[in-house]
């Protein structure tokens, strides 16, 4: 979808984006067989988040995946057939 203000740098991985107006969940999934590091490309304007304040973090999912943070622009690990539910949002870098 060309709207959506999260996509990522490689054809096999894809984002879908559930904004809000605090906080934006993005639904990484990777269709690919093998694992991929990818970056995701934000329209920070779009979900009204200034870059500078910018966070991403993966809650805690008992048995999905373990609470992480990542800075913007970061490589995100992702594995083959898996993916992440990350959290899009403003405030602090941990």
């Amino acid at each position: 979808d060309p709207e959506c203000p999260v996509t990522t740098d490689q054809p096999e991985v894809l984002a879908t984006a559930y904004v809000r107006s605090d906080r934006t969940l993005v639904a990484v999934a990777n269709f690919a067989e093998e694992h991929r590091d990818i970056h995701l490309d934000v329209n920070w304007r779009q979900l009204g988040i200034a870059l500078q304040n910018a966070r991403v973090r993966a809650p805690d999912i008992e048995e999905v995946q373990e609470q992480t943070e990542f800075r913007p622009g970061d490589a995100i690990p992702v594995s083959a057939k898996r993916g992440w539910l990350l959290i899009l949002e403003a405030g602090k870098q941990n």
